[in-house]
C-alpha cells in the first residue's frame, strides 16, 4: 500500500511541476513540442508500476 501512496504522490508532484513550468514558459512555436514532451513524462509516470511489475517476473 505504501508503494501506491508513493506512486500517487509522485504523479501529483510531477503534474504540478510540469503545469507550473508550462505556465512560466512563453508561448512560442516550440510550445506544442514541450506539451508533447510533458505528456510523455506524465504517461511514463502513470505506466511506471506496470513496467516495474513486468520486469519483476
Amino acid at each position: 500500500m505504501d508503494i501506491l501512496k508513493q506512486w500517487v504522490s509522485n504523479l501529483f508532484i510531477i503534474i504540478l511541476a510540469l503545469t507550473f513550468i508550462e505556465l512560466l514558459l512563453p508561448d512560442t512555436s516550440m510550445g506544442k513540442y514541450l506539451k508533447f514532451i510533458f505528456s510523455l513524462v506524465i504517461m511514463a509516470t502513470i505506466l511506471y508500476p506496470i513496467i516495474y511489475l513486468m520486469g519483476e517476473y
